[in-house]
């Protein structure tokens, strides 16, 4: 779906006179094992996060430190984002915190703008090559991507019948793939275990009957 389109869609249709292209609100961003990301605001177009902090936590899970920012900058030079205009608060025993304030501070995130996709979004607004972003990135950040999938599915099949084309997937065997296999299925899908396999199928058929 084109920009203007997903502008109709959201504003005119749906009534969300304030949505905004880019913009995503409320965002949670798993780092790693020990850092959760929030912002209260992700403007893809700028590459810059607005009301945001990282909660860092002890091999107990309980908060150690957080880091708090009005702003997380995106350096398209360095490929890194920057804090500016912050403080990092340090929790130590007997519920004491100490807090340290900065103008700017270099992170480890690098992850560019465009690929960050967590907000809630309108699955069927979303066209594949979005879809499969966001899937990647909730892949790469600890995240589940049941929804994506089955959506990617959908779209899939849709296309297929749509224009009467053959439409394969490939999904890895074994337990830890059964629900996006069975989505597949579901969604009218053949599906095969290795892409190779895919590929040859799909290749036979098309000698067969075009």
């Amino acid at each position: 779906m084109g920009k203007k389109a997903r502008l109709i869609l959201q504003r005119k249709i749906k009534r969300q006179e304030n949505w905004q292209l880019n913009v995503q609100k409320d965002v949670t961003i798993r780092l790693d094992d020990k850092r959760v990301l929030f912002a209260k605001t992700v403007r893809a177009d700028t590459g810059e996060m607005q009301g945001m902090f990282i909660d860092i936590y002890n091999d107990k899970w309980a908060i150690k430190s957080q880091i708090n920012a009005k702003s997380f900058k995106w350096d398209k030079t360095k490929k890194i984002w920057f804090f500016e205009n912050g403080f990092i608060r340090e929790f130590g025993k007997a519920a004491s915190v100490k807090e340290r304030p900065f103008k700017k501070l270099e992170s480890d995130f690098s992850v560019p703008p465009d690929q960050i996709a967590l907000s809630a979004v309108d699955h069927y607004a979303l066209s594949l090559s979005d879809l499969f972003k966001r899937i990647k990135f909730l892949n790469s950040s600890g995240l589940n991507a049941f929804q994506e999938y089955t959506f990617l599915n959908s779209k899939l099949a849709a296309l297929a019948r749509e224009y009467s084309v053959p439409a394969v997937v490939s999904v890895s065997s074994g337990s830890r793939f059964d629900y996006y296999r069975q989505t597949a299925l579901d969604a009218g899908l053949a599906v095969f275990k290795e892409a190779d396999n895919a590929v040859r199928k799909l290749a036979a058929f098309l000698e067969k009957t075009v």
